[in-house]
């Protein structure tokens, strides 16, 4: 049986598909970075992995996780198979997949990692779209043409759907406090419906690109509402509707991301998408600019250091910064098989075949690159509160300082760490207040959870 789960397992397929791998999302990072260096090296020469190029290596503090779990003790059904991981509070709510096409929410105690004396029964469907957060003391959940309420804590379904919509096979749904937003396909063609708090369809948009076919939209579902407008991406669509009236703002094709601001890059992954627009209008009666970046396997927008940026890895494996201000392009990097993971106020953190690298925004510098050891790969890279960079890997997680690239500690597991979750959220803006981070294991078999240490 085919598995499939949310951010889980469609991580490594984003960035190979036509949704933006690092916005606000329901999406997790694979880095998958092939075929690292076998030696820690800075931007000046052979390194020591502690961010200079002379002197001899500190070695990392060996640790363990804070618990980890197998979720099969707790479920019954074949071939349990972790899909995703919601947090409120004192729990975490772990999504098995096990049996045929089945899933039943898992409770799991967040301090201890306890979960339930008895196995449960997956009796949820298989396909299933959850919003990131806890909304109003309940998860919401969309499938088929309904959108339902799940306790947090227990896991339980609400006895009625909560909303639905009839002839519509809903793919994702965002909660705020003043309004739901919900995003599918009725027949071949996508819709983005808005509910009240009370779950009163205020206004329903089909949404249509000339020339931009919807291609396995399953899984590839973001929605993010900001300053009154919804920002959507639905396969190769990239969207926004003013969430006042539903009014579309602006749609492309492709990969791409927005920006805060609501500046939009937009990336082609097979040279023949409709080109975008020059630039847009906002919600705010704002004009926004639209950047066409050419060819493009991934497309990052962010803001840092006072400003906005996009950055884009393509196939041409170069990596490339834009300033969204402006259109210009700042630097650009031969990069292979590059993927973005995360950035802070001074450096961009991506991984490729050096590892993991720190590559300056001001000036495209590569200020460190961290291998980790013959063989490996960098998956993930987290950058947390206090605890610096949490880095997922194929040998297990490390703990970085973001200054030099000095590994500080190690939780030693080859499958402990496939997909990242903080219960914070999963966009990098949302991982740097909290300094625990959940892993799911990389057969899927596993959650666990890693405390960072604070640095220094």
């Amino acid at each position: 049986m085919t598995r499939r789960g949310g951010w889980a397992a469609a991580a490594a397929a984003a960035v190979v598909a036509l949704v933006a791998a690092i916005t606000a999302v329901n999406h997790l990072s694979d880095g998958g970075s092939p075929d690292p260096t076998t030696a820690q090296t800075t931007a000046g020469g052979e390194g020591d992995g502690t961010g200079s190029s002379t002197g001899t290596p500190r070695p990392a503090e060996v640790r363990e996780a804070t618990w980890l779990r197998e979720v099969g003790d707790f479920v019954t059904g074949d071939n349990p198979w972790l899909s995703q991981v919601f947090g409120a509070g004192d729990t975490w709510l772990a999504r098995v997949i096990a049996g045929e096409s089945g899933s039943v929410f898992v409770p799991f105690d967040a301090a201890t990692g306890a979960g339930p004396s008895t196995p449960l029964e997956p009796t949820l469907p298989e396909d299933m779209f959850c919003a990131d957060r806890v909304w109003r003391g309940a998860l919401l959940c969309a499938w088929d043409d309904a959108v339902h309420t799940i306790d947090p804590a227990t896991g339980e379904v609400g006895a009625a759907p909560w909303a639905s919509q009839a002839g519509v096979q809903w793919l994702g749904v965002d909660a705020t406090d003043d309004a739901v937003v919900a995003v599918g396909m009725r027949g071949f063609d996508p819709v983005v419906t808005a509910f009240s708090a009370e779950g009163v369809q205020r206004w329903s948009r089909d949404v249509l690109i000339d020339g931009c076919p919807v291609e396995s939209p399953e899984y590839r579902v973001e929605i993010e509402q900001v300053a009154g407008e919804g920002r959507i991406a639905l396969a190769a669509y990239r969207f926004a509707v003013d969430l006042a009236d539903g009014r579309v703002l602006v749609a492309a094709c492709g990969v791409a991301a927005f920006t805060p601001g609501g500046a939009l890059a937009v990336g082609q992954v097979y040279g023949d998408e409709p080109a975008p627009p020059a630039s847009y209008t906002g919600a705010d009666g704002t004009g926004r600019l639209v950047l066409d970046v050419g060819m493009a396997s991934q497309v990052v927008a962010f803001a840092a250091a006072g400003g906005e940026f996009c950055a884009v890895m393509d196939d041409s494996e170069r990596l490339r910064l834009y300033d969204a201000a402006t259109g210009e392009l700042a630097w650009e990097l031969p990069w292979p098989h590059g993927l973005v993971q995360t950035w802070d106020e001074a450096s961009l953190y991506a991984t490729g075949r050096e590892g993991l690298s720190a590559v300056s925004l001001d000036t495209g510098e590569i200020l460190w690159a961290w291998a980790g050891g013959a063989g490996l790969a960098v998956r993930t890279a987290v950058l947390t509160e206090s605890g610096g960079l949490v880095v997922g890997t194929s040998a297990g997680v490390s703990g970085l300082d973001p200054v030099t690239g000095a590994e500080a500690w190690v939780v030693e597991d080859p499958y402990l760490a496939g997909w990242y979750w903080t219960q914070a959220g999963t966009d990098p803006a949302s991982t740097r207040t909290t300094d625990v981070v959940g892993y799911i294991g990389a057969e899927h078999t596993t959650l666990a959870r890693i405390d960072a240490p604070r640095l220094g």
